[in-house]
């Protein structure tokens, strides 16, 4: 039994995509020795941004 202020839902608007998404191959590089990676963050160097304070303003 439907609720009162309850609206209708259309199957076919269920089936329709919300969001599409791409994500580039990426090759395999070098990775860190499992001490290096998790003292660091990651066990990419390719990611390894380290974070810089400031806004660079003198």
């Amino acid at each position: 039994m439907p609720m009162e202020n309850e609206t209708p839902v259309n199957p076919s608007i269920c089936r329709q995509a919300l969001t599409m998404v791409f994500i580039e191959d990426q090759p395999w590089g070098t990775l860190y020795t499992p001490q290096t990676g998790f003292s660091r963050g990651t066990f990419f160097p390719d990611l390894d941004k380290p974070f810089m304070r400031g806004s660079g303003r003198s």
